[in-house]
């Protein structure tokens, strides 16, 4: 891990489209769980069509907005090349944090000096999980770990070395995404995959793919990219984009993907 001394542990960065008023209840949440002082907190606009996210923003928060439209990756990509944190933390505008998390993350980091990536228990709002972390299944297909198991299970509150982690809320040392490239905006377009990819290179790279059940956040699940698909050619434009990123996805990686469990699941 990146340990300049100086400026921010975190920073927590925000992509969005549209939806700001959801991505203001993120931030809020985000401002009210993380000690004063500890991370920075960047929102990124990916040139919404019907809000400036710099009108909505109170002043001493940083917001910047793309002049196009970068997708997904793209605008993370942006995000990240403004940070200053060690630790970057990309936070979808529809996940909402709980007290606690941020040590939490730090804490796995520094108890697994190899790692490379941490993510933490994602929870629908009804309590149940969302996500542990993920595995393949015996398609290679990527899926969540204890989808909809109880969210205070023993099982799902081991920490534990996983296969890949969504990027919903997925934290990375900075110095290790930017020498990675960052997120592969060019292959995966729009959305959807290039958070398994940038996975798959931390492994290559020989470092270590973490899940934190300390650190929790509610995930609302799609929310945020409602602004993408809100007529039914959005929606099958989207649903196209989902298979070419998945077709990329396992052209590149299908060999090096080892299947795990035989668990209950719903796919990515």
């Amino acid at each position: 891990m990146d340990s300049r001394g100086t400026g921010p542990r975190l920073s927590l960065l925000v992509p969005v489209y549209g939806q700001l008023a959801l991505a203001m209840r993120c931030v809020m949440h985000l401002q009210t769980t993380v000690p004063e002082g500890m991370a920075e907190i960047i929102v990124g606009d990916d040139a919404s069509p019907d809000c400036d996210c710099r009108d909505w923003f109170t002043a001493g928060l940083r917001c910047q907005r793309n002049p196009e439209n970068l997708g997904y990756g793209g605008n993370c990509n942006a995000l990240a090349a403004a940070a200053q944190g060690d630790i970057l933390v990309f936070i979808n505008s529809d996940a909402f944090a709980r007290p606690g998390w941020c040590q939490a993350v730090l804490d796995c980091f520094e108890r697994h000096p190899g790692s490379g990536i941490v993510g933490p228990k994602l929870l629908f709002p009804n309590g149940k999980v969302q996500s542990c972390g993920g595995q393949y299944d015996a398609g290679r297909g990527p899926y969540h770990r204890y989808l909809g198991w109880p969210g205070d299970h023993r099982i799902v509150g081991s920490e534990c070395a996983v296969s890949w982690i969504t990027g919903a809320v997925m934290a990375t040392p900075r110095s290790l995404f930017h020498e990675l490239g960052g997120f592969d905006a060019v292959a995966y377009p729009r959305a959807y995959f290039e958070d398994v990819d940038y996975c798959e290179r931390v492994k290559a790279a020989g470092r270590e793919v973490w899940y934190c059940p300390e650190a929790e956040f509610v995930h609302l699940v799609g929310q945020s990219t409602v602004a993408h698909t809100q007529t039914p050619g959005d929606a099958m434009r989207h649903a196209r984009q989902f298979m070419a990123n998945s077709f990329e996805f396992h052209r590149r990686w299908n060999e090096h993907i080892v299947p795990e469990s035989t668990q209950v699941y719903v796919g990515y």
